[in-house]
């Protein structure tokens, strides 16, 4: 692992102060977008040119979850101390093109995308909203306890409901089919606050976090065309994010730091120590991000490649930002 003065000292980092910046072109063909949930701000990382523009624009009350589209970014604002909401910026001019409020107390955590609308979970209303690509809401459909991650495969909608907060008893994972209407159609035992959800080919995974203390980290490989669930990998920890790639599954703890599971005999190999690890993503090219969080100290978007995990970059993203939510922005594809 590099010492992170070394490569903080190599980074060229453009700084921020919390306000709109003029938009600076950056070289390359993809750009990782950063969230920073406490200072309320995205910054854009080059990581061909390895630049970092920090705090390129502000976004609504506190961000937690980005997607993106083409040049369109969609954010989530979960709305802590403000107003909930999601709002759509071209991420290349950096203009906000639509942004619509949502109920108080609603607090939406996470987004899909479908070609023609997208999909929001709403954790304090235990809803789905349906909204058209202007923002516009659509349509709704009541949900299980606590809806977090959501993902649309084209066929079907399905999202993670945590369950009843500590014990996090009756956690499921409900399909949703939207013709003519959002309708719930079935519902998958998740066993213990189920967060993240990710579709490869037939198999649904599920990534359950725990109850932080006696119950650990597991993830389900669920049949989509049954629903029914085929293997468990325990993870042990309490994993709160997870991407997958060809061959591995990367998860992040908090606590525990980065591990790798090898698809191949869902062996598990934890190849970074440190906490506050809060999201991870990976691109392409074989690489993959994640970020530390931290509201008092200092944040960093770390990298590397599946090829060699354990030569991890680390970027600086500034102190008391609460760098959280990635995305990657393919920039020559549109």
């Amino acid at each position: 692992m590099r010492n992170f003065t070394t490569v903080i000292a190599a980074i060229l980092i453009v700084a921020g102060c919390g306000k709109k910046q003029d938009h600076i072109e950056v070289s390359g063909e993809e750009k990782v977008i950063i969230l920073n949930n406490l200072s309320e701000t995205y910054s854009i990382f080059d990581p061909d040119s390895n630049t970092l523009i920090t705090d390129v624009d502000t976004t609504g009350s506190v961000p937690n979850d980005i997607r993106i589209e083409g040049d369109v970014a969609y954010i989530v604002n979960s709305g802590f101390g403000g107003t909930p909401s999601i709002e759509k910026i071209n991420i290349r001019d950096d203009k906000v093109l639509s942004y619509t409020p949502l109920p108080d107390g609603s607090n939406p955590w996470s987004i899909a995308l479908s070609p023609s609308c997208l999909y929001v979970s709403l954790y304090g209303k235990n809803k789905l909203y349906k909204m058209d690509k202007y923002l516009n809401i659509l349509d709704s459909v009541s949900v299980g306890m606590s809806p977090e991650g959501l993902i649309a495969d084209g066929k079907s909608i399905y999202v993670a409901c945590t369950g009843t907060y500590p014990s996090y008893t009756n956690s499921y994972i409900y399909e949703i089919i939207d013709s003519s209407g959002l309708k719930v159609t079935d519902s998958i035992s998740a066993q213990c606050n189920p967060q993240v959800l990710n579709i490869q080919g037939d198999t649904l995974f599920a990534l359950l976090t725990g109850d932080y203390a006696n119950v650990k980290g597991k993830i389900l490989k669920i049949n989509v065309k049954n629903n029914t669930v085929f293997d468990t990998i325990n993870t042990n920890y309490a994993p709160g994010d997870m991407y997958i790639d060809d061959n591995n599954i990367y998860i992040v703890d908090w606590n525990a730091g980065i591990g790798r599971l090898k698809r191949v005999d869902n062996s598990v190999n934890w190849i970074y120590s440190g906490t506050g690890v809060s999201r991870i993503t990976g691109d392409v090219k074989g690489r993959v991000f994640a970020t530390i969080f931290s509201s008092a100290g200092s944040n960093y978007l770390l990298q590397f490649t599946a090829d060699k995990p354990s030569d991890i970059d680390s970027v600086f993203t500034g102190s008391k930002k609460g760098t959280q939510g990635l995305a990657i922005w393919y920039t020559t594809l549109y």
